[in-house]
């Protein structure tokens, strides 16, 4: 529900990579994330995800270099004063992209222009760099004063910033139009698993491998022949002119995340993704500074207390010399904090920032609903009524409650609760899967201990009430409403807020799939309650079953499960997917749904819903995607408000 916007500038690879591994745990909270940037598409592949867009444009271009990776300061002055000629074409451009693509926080690394479009757009800016643009080109420019107007104006834009994060290899000094940045831990790539580079390339286990990478711009000529005879191991780069016995020549659009995770050594240029990806996993650095660019010494001083690093002159020649060299550099030692991976605690402190900025007043509510299969998220803003996040993640809790299912809830609640802050209200609830299974109690003393909270649990009434308050107040309709709760254990009708107004019945799509639901059908039947003037009733399905069988109907691959809100599924919708399973033509299916293991859960929710149309003579229902945690957050907020009105 949260879009977030990511400018990245278009200079490197650093920049992309770090936005990448910034984009890759915002995902993990839910939240949308659309990258600005010319930069190429491949330095996103780690993003594969429906919560991930790219759209690309240019809003800056840093420095431009020559031969030798040296500062082609002529160019750069040109490129800028043709960038400032664009000015009022670019910031119009992006007001209108701001405001057509619904954005919420704009984050820049560290493009100066879309700070003046989110002053007109009217949206929230948050900086992160370890440098900015203004310490780069006072340095370039610093002999000609006619240029110094244009370094003032990006000064003066980078004031519109509402927040300024700095990451390591930096000082003060380097992002001096920050003076109130937020120090933070060290952003990098990193994956859950890491493609084994031996085994692809075909290296003994106990052959050296030296990885030579100078990113993303042109190659910095040193003594390569040299430098692979030097060597006793296996060197791997993208250069292409030379060809030896121990040399593996890989394309410049490898992950070299992977490659730097496998190797023994780096040779490289001073460069902050280079530098953060390689501390991470504590490999010995060997680096060749640039000249004439001034975010080489604080990259450089950021390294001072690495102790697996050595500098070395680009007009290192022979392979006498490279001996010596590679014999001097110091073994790695233990990892020191400041080289750690803080991922989750730099999205953590910039979505904590965020929700003070949003609201600073206490206005903002949450609800943790932990259910059978799913842990539901949804962020309230009170004041205003409006939903400002959401976000579900898939547990199997019921299927399946063992130590790892409750080690992956923990972890998901941890990851928001980190992400909330402490200037939320924060409400857990749970309903069949707290009342019927015991191992739940493992988690709630690990909430209570850890972090001072209780689940509330729900009766069944209190959960129909709950999901007719949901419906009733987040879907617009003329008819009365029919609301039908499909949970993973068990299913509420409600037809009302009173006490006699609904009814539950002892199966879910979960217990459905324990038996085989063929047979329980006519059990099924039998059991569902015989309900009065149904004619001019509207049958609402509330919740994620609804959401995600609408996926399927509608064949929407990509669609997040709240834009299926207010969706009609008909009984010839019904028809025509039955007619598919009946053929197993997957086709029709398996690209829409949720999880390509959900099959099972797609055959018993077609034959559930058939059956309910059925029963009550009715030729549709419509989907409400939010379900009993928001009818929580209305019932313990907007309802009472009401009613003391």
């Amino acid at each position: 529900m949260l879009r977030i916007a990511i400018y990245i500038s278009d200079h490197g690879f650093g920049h992309a990579a770090r936005m990448a591994a910034l984009s890759d745990e915002l995902i993990k909270l839910g939240v949308q994330v659309l990258l600005r940037t010319q930069r190429r598409k491949f330095l996103f592949s780690c993003l594969q995800s429906p919560f991930c867009e790219l759209h690309p444009a240019q809003m800056d271009f840093g420095v431009l270099h020559k031969e030798d990776l040296k500062s082609d300061i002529p160019a750069t002055r040109e490129a800028l004063l043709e960038l400032f000629g664009k000015r009022n074409e670019i910031v119009e451009r992006e007001v209108n992209w701001l405001r057509n693509h619904a954005i919420d926080l704009v984050i820049a690394d560290i493009p100066f222009l879309v700070m003046e479009a989110c002053s007109y757009a009217k949206k929230p800016i948050f900086a992160i760099s370890n440098f900015d643009w203004v310490y780069i080109y006072q340095h370039l420019f610093k002999d000609e004063p006619q240029i110094y107007p244009l370094i003032n104006t990006i000064y003066s834009l980078y004031q519109h910033s509402d927040m300024v994060f700095r990451l390591p290899f930096s000082t003060p000094r380097s992002m001096l139009s920050f003076p109130k940045s937020i120090k933070t831990g060290l952003l990098a790539r990193r994956k859950e698993t890491y493609e084994d580079i031996r085994t692809k390339y075909n290296i003994d286990d106990g052959t050296p491998i030296l990885a030579c990478s100078f990113g993303g711009q042109p190659g910095k000529s040193i003594d390569f022949p040299s430098l692979c005879k030097a060597f006793e191991g296996v060197v791997i780069s993208t250069n292409q002119e030379y060809q030896a016995s121990n040399h593996i020549c890989v394309s410049k659009e490898t992950d070299w995340l992977d490659i730097i995770h496998g190797s023994d050594l780096l040779v490289t240029k001073p460069g902050y993704s280079t530098f953060a990806e390689a501390t991470q996993f504590n490999k010995p650095i060997l680096y060749s500074p640039r000249e004439e660019y001034p975010e080489e010494k604080v990259l450089i001083d950021g390294l001072k207390s690495y102790p697996a690093k050595l500098a070395f002159c680009s007009d290192t020649r022979g392979v006498s010399a490279w001996r010596r060299l590679l014999d001097q550099i110091p073994k790695a030692e233990a990892r020191k904090a400041t080289f750690r991976n803080q991922n989750p605690q730099v999205a953590a402190a910039i979505m904590q920032s965020f929700w003070k900025l949003k609201g600073g007043n206490g206005n903002l509510v949450s609800v943790f609903d932990i259910g059978s299969n799913n842990l539901n998220y949804i962020l309230q803003d009170v004041e205003r009524n409006k939903t400002v996040h959401v976000a579900h993640y898939n547990t199997r809790l019921a299927a399946n409650m063992n130590a790892k299912a409750l080690s992956l809830l923990k972890s998901k609640v941890g990851s928001l609760l980190k992400m909330q802050g402490d200037a939320i209200k924060t409400n857990f609830i749970s309903t069949a899967l707290a009342r019927e299974r015991p191992q739940f109690s493992t988690f709630e003393s690990w909430l209570e201990s850890r972090h001072h909270a209780k689940v509330k649990v729900l009766s069944q009434n209190q959960e129909a009430r709950l999901a007719f308050l949901a419906a009733t107040n987040s879907l617009h309709s003329d008819k009365e409403m029919l609301v039908i709760d499909i949970g993973g254990l068990s299913t509420e009708f409600i037809w009302g807020l009173g006490k006699d107004k609904w009814q539950g019945i002892p199966y879910g799509l979960l217990s459905l799939k324990e038996g085989i639901y063929q047979e329980i059908l006519p059990l099924v039947v039998e059991s569902l309650p015989d309900l009065p003037d149904l004619k001019d009733k509207e049958l609402v399905l509330v919740g994620l079953t609804g959401a995600f069988f609408a996926k399927v109907i509608y064949r929407q691959k990509q669609a997040h499960p709240w834009l299926l809100h207010g969706k009609a599924i008909t009984k010839a919708d019904l028809e025509e997917l039955g007619i598919a399973l009946e053929n197993k033509d997957s086709s029709r299916w398996l690209p829409y749904l949720q999880r390509p293991k959900d099959e099972d859960i797609l055959h018993i929710s077609h034959a559930f819903l058939r059956l309910i149309l059925d029963k009550y003579q009715a030729s549709r229902f419509l989907v409400s995607y939010y379900g009993i945690s928001y009818g929580f957050y209305y019932q313990k907020t907007m309802h009472k408000q009401r009613q003391k009105r």
